[in-house]
């Protein structure tokens, strides 16, 4: 197991996000998250998209998630548990 430690959880995604080889799919984001979040993205210029929010779990809206993904337009997902 590797231990990764920064300052600040936006620190280890922004190192994440530059190391990727893939940086021109954008990236499917929770509606509902923190604003640093997007930040993140945009200053390791990571284009993103947000899905829509479940009413019944307040979580990503999975379903709309995976319909997006089987597209095969997006690089990634981050889920956020609320």
């Amino acid at each position: 197991m590797q231990l990764i430690q920064a300052p600040r959880a936006s620190a280890i995604l922004y190192n994440l996000l530059v190391g990727r080889a893939d940086s021109l799919r954008p990236w499917l984001l929770p509606a509902n998250i923190c604003p640093v979040v997007p930040i993140t993205f945009l200053k390791a210029h990571i284009p993103f998209a947000f899905v829509d929010i479940s009413p019944a779990t307040l979580h990503m809206d999975l379903n709309q998630a995976e319909e997006r993904i089987k597209r095969g337009e997006f690089g990634g997902l981050l889920y956020a548990h609320t």
